[in-house]
């Protein structure tokens, strides 16, 4: 579960993250916050776990670096089993540049047309949570204030893992 959340919070980063080195809000990526509302597919292969997470307005050309900088402090994701109440705030967790391989451990890319931000992650935080298939979670998701990603009040979203 915790696990999840730093995958959400690593995507919610890169989200808000990306972008133009231009503040110019215009310049700025939107999340499609419509698409967010219906929900967010977290689909399980052996140890790793990927989440899309979709932008209507492209992200503006930046580096990983610039991108992951503005991000980490901007975006907050928290993910929270409906059925134990349990949560996991998705800003723990470490940014690796390789597959994931261990607890904790997260990375992420844009697509080609920088619409889509895929992050995969390893299904366990560093203290043994998990997602599950089958299980009821829901984030809760926002973007404060960055250079790359339009603001995005906090909103919840719910998550089916498969």
């Amino acid at each position: 579960m915790k696990r999840a959340a730093a995958l959400l919070f690593t995507g919610a980063v890169i989200l808000s993250g990306c972008g133009d080195d231009s503040a110019d809000a215009t310049a700025k990526a939107v999340i499609d916050e419509a698409a967010l509302e219906e929900g967010l597919m977290v689909t399980l292969s052996g140890n790793l776990a990927t989440i899309d997470l979709p932008f209507s307005t492209a992200v503006p050309a930046a580096t990983n670096d610039e991108l992951e900088a503005e991000l980490m402090d901007a975006v907050s994701l928290i993910v929270e089993n409906e059925a134990t109440g349990t949560t996991a705030n998705l800003t723990s967790g470490s940014l690796v540049d390789t597959t994931p391989a261990s607890a904790g451990q997260y990375t992420w890319a844009l697509d080609t047309e920088r619409d889509t931000l895929t992050i995969t992650f390893y299904n366990e935080t560093t203290n043994g949570l998990s997602l599950s298939a089958g299980t009821p979670y829901v984030a809760e998701f926002s973007v404060t204030s960055n250079e790359y990603v339009v603001n995005v009040p906090s909103m919840a979203v719910p998550v089916t893992v498969q």
